[in-house]
């Protein structure tokens, strides 16, 4: 999901003096102040792509790259900030556009710093840290007037005892992340994960924080309303004089922040049509929101029609209303709120493969695949020849001793031979898990001569 580095360092230096009695108008000249990039240039519609942020943090001294710590150049230019001794998890957080609520939030750096000694001439600080040079949010969501511009900033957590190292802050952010973005649609995430999130919110959140930047407001796309930097740096640049009076040396700390938008990512396209070879299987591995599978999102919906659909599509029997056309376009609907257009689309073809066998036992499945809905299909170079409910003759509709016409071998009748209520042969039809308890007859049909 995201690429990075990280570093890990022990230094034992010689303390600097730290400054104290700061004003709060000095201390706010000391926070890492945003540089806006450029505009956003791609002109989208709505819930056309979904949007991510990616960061990059640099060290330059003298305007070059430089080894040296990250905690320390940190510790030198905002020394009316961090100057205590104990953990530091410096972060940067994803806030909505209209509040302060945090969406997301990475540990950028973790820091341990230790005075020893008595005097100031033998005092020594001990410094460790954890750094990620880059990274994407893990969270993208989709585009849209409402959303289309976040707020960012900088912040740091300190505690005098260790808490969380990057990994495990990183992990629980990411948790709280999820269930915030899934927990509007599913009754399970509301209910559990919710509770553990809040709580997790609290420990996160119990440190002593400060913001060490600016508030900036980025936008992923040109859409109606005001259009915010798709860009831009966090920027803390200063001089320090060495004991020894010689030149000064400059030291810069740069997050560089960079929204990105993707159209799609189920499937591969290429001039509006679907590229290579396409599996059912491969779009729902793919089809996921925030790494939960999309048909147990659906299963637990806190859209009542749409999880009573597919409790029964799981279940032995299926689904046996003849509102099976509505409850589907209910799903197609659900399925807007995490997708985009063209993903939607996607998804919604691999769910009727996923349970193709269950739908087909319903005499009005085709109305899941309405000329609306076949047409996007179609026009995207979907293929539905292996829905049986999508041919004018359904399985489920033709009576036992009926000839059944197969589009593989449409010269060719197929009668009834017999009825074999066979387990196997059900979880073999199926293709789904724990069908060995259940018992059902299907038609074994052999070629006539």
């Amino acid at each position: 999901m995201f690429a990075f580095f990280r570093s890990a360092m022990t230094a034992i230096v010689p303390v600097t003096l730290l400054f104290t009695g700061f004003s709060p108008e000095a201390l706010a000249q000391q926070q890492l102040t945003f540089t806006a990039g450029k505009a956003p240039e791609t002109q989208i519609a709505p819930n056309a792509a979904y949007g991510t942020v990616r960061f990059r943090l640099e060290v330059l001294k003298n305007g070059r790259p430089t080894n040296d710590s990250l905690f320390r150049a940190l510790l030198d230019g905002l020394q009316g900030v961090m100057k205590r001794d104990g953990t530091y998890t410096v972060t940067v957080e994803l806030l909505a556009g209209d509040s302060d609520e945090v969406l997301a939030r990475r540990a950028l750096v973790t820091a341990e710093r230790k005075s020893q000694g008595w005097f100031i001439f033998n005092r020594q600080t001990v410094e460790k840290q954890a750094v990620e040079w880059y990274g994407d949010f893990p969270v993208s969501q989709l585009v849209a007037p409402g959303n289309n511009n976040l707020r960012i900033r900088v912040r740091s957590y300190f505690s005098e005892t260790a808490k969380f190292d990057m990994e495990t802050f990183n992990l629980l952010a990411g948790f709280v992340a999820k269930a915030k973005l899934l927990g509007a649609a599913n009754t399970v995430i509301d209910t559990a994960w919710k509770p553990i999130a809040q709580q997790i919110e609290g420990l996160l959140t119990s440190s002593q924080t400060e913001d060490i930047s600016d508030t900036a407001t980025l936008s992923f796309a040109k859409l109606d309303g005001n259009v915010h930097p798709a860009s831009g740096v966090f920027i803390r640049d200063y001089r320090l004089q060495p004991n020894d009076d010689g030149a000064s040396v400059r030291y810069t700390i740069r997050l560089v922040l960079e929204t990105r938008t993707s159209e799609g990512r189920v499937a591969n396209f290429k001039d509006g049509k679907v590229i290579g070879l396409i599996n059912w299987q491969d779009v729902l591995a793919a089809a996921r929101v925030a790494d939960q599978p999309i048909d147990l999102l659906l299963s637990n919906s806190k859209t009542e029609a749409v999880k009573k659909f597919f409790a029964d599509l799981n279940s032995t029997a299926g689904y046996k209303a003849d509102d099976i056309g509505e409850r589907c376009d209910r799903t197609y609907d659900e399925l807007a709120r995490h997708f985009t257009v063209t993903d939607k689309v996607v998804s919604y073809w691999a769910l009727l493969h996923l349970y193709r066998r269950k739908l087909a036992t319903n005499a009005l499945a085709k109305d899941c695949v309405g000329t609306g809905i076949r047409a996007q299909m179609t026009a995207i170079g979907l293929s539905l020849g292996d829905l049986p409910f999508t041919r004018d003759v359904t399985v489920a509709a033709a009576p036992p001793t009926a000839n059944i016409a197969l589009e593989s071998a449409p010269n060719v009748a197929r009668s009834v031979e017999k009825i074999v209520p066979s387990n196997s042969v059900v979880g073999s039809l199926l293709g789904e898990k724990d069908t060995s308890k259940t018992f059902q007859v299907f038609p074994i049909r052999r070629l006539a001569e």
